[in-house]
C-alpha cells in the first residue's frame, strides 16, 4: 500500500499580499492520490491561526493564497486525518 508522500515549497511575495505553495508527490510507485490536504497557517506569536483546503490531484501542483501577512509558520494536516508523509519548508 502506497502512503500519500507530498513535498511542499513556500513563499510570501509582500507586494501581491499572496502565498504561493507548491506541491510534488513523491510515491516511489508512481501512483499519485487525488486527495484534499488541509494546512493551518499560523500568525506571528501564535495569536491567530487559519486553516486552509487544497485539493491535490496531480504529481506538481501550485496554489496562490490571498493573505494580509506572512505566516510565521505552516502545519500541514493539522487534525491527522491523512495517513502521510510530509515534508514543508520555505523557500
Amino acid at each position: 500500500m502506497d502512503v500519500l508522500n507530498l513535498e511542499a515549497t513556500w513563499t510570501y511575495d509582500v507586494n501581491s499580499s499572496q502565498l504561493e505553495i507548491s506541491f510534488e508527490q513523491k510515491q516511489a510507485s508512481g501512483f499519485y492520490f487525488n486527495v484534499p490536504v488541509e494546512i493551518e497557517l499560523i500568525e506571528s506569536g501564535g495569536k491567530g491561526k487559519k486553516l486552509i483546503k487544497v485539493d491535490m490531484n496531480s504529481k506538481y501542483k501550485i496554489f496562490k493564497i490571498p493573505l494580509d501577512k506572512k505566516p510565521a509558520a505552516m502545519l500541514p494536516d493539522p487534525r491527522s486525518v491523512l495517513l502521510a508523509k510530509f515534508e514543508m519548508r520555505e523557500g
